[in-house]
């Protein structure tokens, strides 16, 4: 963690949006376009730059002028999203701030993102755009189904979302994040805030689409097993048991888990019903 006087000191303070910065460049650009067409521009946006080999194009692209202020600490090593975390942890600490909104560069977000991610924000609740629930018996990652805006989800996507920043006060958040799994710092917070401190993850109502070019390291972690691997250790840890579970719930499971691990059986079943 860098000394505290590292970060920047905005005289007032507005609605945080926190952005990480790692190695797609070639997307500041174009996320600080769409953050300039919002219809809500009360917010200041603070980048963690994860890569100390792009901090002189950091610097060049957000000198221009822009109608928001912008604030980049440049870190020494790559810490992941969690440096998110590390500069909500600072911004709450400093300015006692309510919210906190995350973006990440592969997002691609209508004008009225932050405007309708403030109108949703409410105490002891994460709300993001990218939002679903995993299956009772399986710890695979990408077994899921999304829900619909304004339904609870077992997770939630640090990409685009506004959460309680009361989160970011909690010691325990950051000191028991296992060292293994430091980079899944996207599963851990919807754990820590669920189970944990008993909070609501919802499916937020604003728009968007993902950018994807591969770059991402949620892509490296899973094609890795990190993200099931810990989705696993979190279920060893008492989250998401039979009691998390509606009857729908666990018809949706069923039916989710027999479509991915028996394909053919299924296609067989249904051709036999259209006889």
């Amino acid at each position: 963690m860098a000394a505290i006087n590292e970060f920047p000191e905005p005289s007032e303070i507005k609605l945080p949006v926190i952005m990480c910065l790692w190695q797609r460049i070639e997307r500041l650009e174009q996320t600080l376009e769409l953050l300039s067409r919002q219809t809500n521009r009360y917010f200041d946006l603070y980048l963690w730059n994860n890569n100390p080999e792009i901090s002189d194009s950091v610097n060049k692209i957000t000198s221009r002028r822009y109608p928001f202020r912008i604030f980049v600490h440049h870190h020494h090593e790559n810490v992941g999203g969690v440096g998110r975390f590390l500069y909500a942890q600072w911004l709450v600490a400093r300015f006692r701030v309510g919210f906190v909104v995350f973006v990440d560069d592969d997002l691609m977000f209508d004008a009225d993102f932050v405007e309708t991610l403030a109108k949703e924000s409410r105490k002891k609740t994460v709300i993001s755009f990218y939002a679903f629930k995993f299956p009772r018996w399986s710890s695979a990652y990408y077994d899921y189904w999304p829900v619909k805006s304004g339904e609870d989800a077992h997770y939630c996507g640090t990409g685009g979302m506004i959460v309680d920043a009361d989160v970011f006060t909690q010691k325990a958040f950051f000191d028991d994040l296992p060292e293994e799994y430091r980079f899944v710092e996207d599963l851990w917070l919807s754990y820590y805030c669920i189970q944990v401190l008993k909070w609501r993850c919802i499916k937020s109502s604003v728009s968007g689409k993902l950018f994807v070019d591969g770059k991402d390291i949620c892509v490296k972690l899973c094609r890795e097993g990190k993200k099931s691997a810990f989705l696993h250790y979190l279920k060893t840890q008492g989250w998401l048991t039979a009691k998390d579970y509606s009857m729908q719930d666990n018809v949706r499971s069923v039916r989710l888990l027999m479509r991915r691990r028996f394909p053919a059986v299924v296609g067989c079943f249904k051709k036999g019903l259209k006889r």
